[in-house]
C-alpha cells in the first residue's frame, strides 16, 4: 500500500541523513546528566526536509514524515491554494522550480528535499541538491529522467535515491518479495 511505501521511504531517509549528520556537541551524554536539561547543543537536530509538490502525494508525504518527529516539514510548490491544504506542522512556501534562483534558496540549509512533482521538473531539482550538498529523492517513474539524474549525481557530496515511487520502487519490492 501507498502508507507502507512512505513508511519505507522514510526510514531509508532518516537512516541516510542520521548517519551523515553530525554528532550533538554531547554525544554520549545521558539526558539526566546534563544538570538543567538539554539544550540546543546536545538534542538531537531534526532533520531538515524540503518536499517539492503539494499534489495529493505530497499531502500524503508531508503527514507522514511531520508526525514522525524526526523531520522539520516545508512544503513547496507553485499552486498556493495546495499548500492552503498541508497538514499542521508543516511550513509551506510558494516555490517555481523553473526559476533556478528561487529553487535553491527554498533548498538552502535544508538536508533532504523529495521531490513528488512532475518527472520533467526532476532534473532542475537534482541539479540544486548537487550544487547545495542536499540529499535527493524523488517519485518519478520516468526511466530517461532517472538516467539523467543518476548523471547529476555522479560525484555529487550527497545521496540520490531516484524512482522512489510506484514503479519501479514498489513494484520492485514486491517483485523481490514474489520470487524470494
Amino acid at each position: 500500500s501507498l502508507l507502507k511505501e512512505l513508511h519505507q521511504l522514510s526510514y531509508c531517509l532518516s537512516q541516510t541523513v542520521h548517519e551523515a549528520a553530525p554528532a550533538p556537541a554531547e554525544a554520549g551524554a545521558e539526558l539526566s546528566d546534563l544538570g538543567n536539561g538539554p539544550t540546543a547543543a546536545t538534542m538531537p537536530r531534526m532533520t531538515r526536509l524540503l518536499l517539492q509538490g503539494a499534489g495529493n502525494i505530497g499531502v500524503a508525504i508531508a503527514h507522514l514524515f511531520s508526525t514522525s518527529g524526526d523531520y522539520e516539514v516545508t512544503v513547496g510548490d507553485l499552486t498556493e491554494s495546495r499548500l492552503a491544504e498541508m497538514p499542521e506542522g508543516v511550513n509551506t512556501r510558494c516555490v517555481d522550480v523553473t526559476d533556478r534562483s528561487a529553487l535553491r534558496d527554498s533548498m538552502r540549509g535544508l538536508d533532504v528535499v523529495v521531490s513528488a512533482c512532475p518527472f520533467h521538473l526532476s532534473l532542475p531539482i537534482a541539479e540544486a541538491a548537487r550544487d547545495l550538498s542536499v540529499h535527493y529523492f524523488d517519485l518519478t517513474e520516468d526511466v530517461e529522467t532517472a538516467r539523467q539524474v543518476r548523471q547529476i549525481a555522479a560525484g555529487a557530496d550527497s545521496l540520490f535515491v531516484p524512482q522512489c515511487g510506484l514503479a519501479p520502487g514498489f513494484v520492485s519490492i514486491a517483485a523481490y518479495e514474489l520470487v524470494k
